[in-house]
């Protein structure tokens, strides 16, 4: 019998993992002045293929999930495009991008299976003083915090003339070092407050600067001040409940946000970014 109990619960285990899904937010961006004639994108693994775009459409969104397992992911992209002719010019330079070329591209990448979101995003843009075309490809994604990391609302913190409330304290207990997301001495998050028991207003961040400097990097035991985006949100909490959602990194390569080149072939320079970000979630009450 005890052991008819054990496959029993071993069997509902078994099944809730099959049910486990992870969100995936997928974004295209055409910004290109030359003419893209349509694009066809595709999320691989070995089982399937996800068609994530396949239009001539300049932005789209798509919000889907994908089983919450370890994979190993292509996203694959095929594009045809075309020169648009200048008025001024009717030949085509040298170097310029041939009239209905077809490129193709593919960036592989490995989930674990816990992550909580997964955001992919492809874009395509004009080089400056150039015919040329730069493509990006981008994954990112979010984990639940793991790490023991303190944080406290610090209502003694008063807004000044550069940032306002609210502050938070930061103190690491972890064994690793923690870089902020977009500059890595600086730890910038997210808040929202509750409108009733149970609705969250979305989240606020303001304005994003990296000209910022200073900071004090959590090392193993160090503290520092968060804040609310670059320059914190209002000059005094009203009582309410609120929540405080701050991303960082144990990866000092994924902070800043930026892209780096991969290769470059027809006239196309493909640059990706490829970050994995902890999420840590306060909330607290302004009384």
């Amino acid at each position: 019998m005890r052991n008819k109990f054990l496959v029993f619960i071993i069997l509902i285990l078994v099944g809730l993992n099959a049910l486990a899904q992870t969100n995936v937010n997928f974004e295209f961006s055409n910004r290109y002045n030359c003419e893209i004639k349509s694009a066809n994108i595709n999320l691989k693994n070995k089982d399937k293929q996800i068609v994530l775009f396949n239009d001539t459409l300049s932005e789209f969104k798509k919000d889907f999930t994908i089983p919450a397992e370890s994979a190993n992911y292509i996203i694959s992209v095929e594009l045809e495009y075309k020169n648009a002719e200048s008025k001024k010019r009717k030949r085509r330079r040298k170097g310029e991008l041939d009239c209905n070329r077809i490129h193709s591209q593919e960036y592989p990448f490995e989930l674990l299976g816990n992550e909580i979101d997964v955001f992919i995003d492809v874009s395509f843009s004009k080089r400056v003083y150039s015919d040329s075309l730069d493509g990006s490809i981008g994954v990112v994604r979010h984990y639940n915090s793991v790490h023991d990391i303190e944080i406290e609302y610090a209502k003694d913190i008063r807004s000044n003339e550069s940032i306002r409330e609210p502050f938070f304290i930061l103190k690491n207990n972890s064994n690793d070092t923690l870089y902020g997301q977009h500059i890595k001495t600086l730890y910038w998050g997210w808040i929202s407050y509750m409108i009733d028991d149970s609705t969250w207003t979305n989240n606020f961040f303001g304005n994003l600067d990296y000209n910022f400097s200073g900071g004090t990097l959590l090392i193993p035991g160090a503290a520092t001040i968060a804040t609310v985006g670059s320059f914190g949100w209002t000059e005094e909490l009203p009582k309410k409940k609120y929540r405080y959602t701050l991303l960082y990194t144990t990866d000092v390569n994924s902070t800043g946000g930026g892209y780096r080149k991969q290769v470059e072939r027809d006239n196309i320079a493909w640059f990706v970014k490829d970050f994995r970000f902890y999420k840590l979630v306060y909330e607290f009450e302004v009384k």
